[in-house]
């Protein structure tokens, strides 16, 4: 926890323990931290969604490819 505090990396998730009582001490607390979850969220859906493109993309290519070097180089029968 404290090498990420040190180097600036945010940990994201769900918190453990007890959930916090809104109050009229932490209500901006609370407010922020729901922000900084839905900006995270919000990235995270970003990246999955590109990770999920070049997964079906990358059959394309294979098959692709493929093709290529079996048109190519031909597999003569001895």
């Amino acid at each position: 926890m404290q090498y990420c505090q040190e180097y600036g990396i945010g940990l994201s998730g769900p918190k453990l323990g007890r959930p916090f009582k809104e109050s009229e001490k932490n209500r901006e607390k609370l407010r922020e931290i729901q922000s900084i979850a839905r900006e995270d969220e919000r990235a995270r859906i970003a990246v999955e969604g590109k990770f999920g493109k070049d997964k079906s993309g990358s059959h394309w290519l294979l098959e692709r490819e493929k093709r290529v070097i079996q048109e190519t180089h031909p597999i003569l029968p001895a």
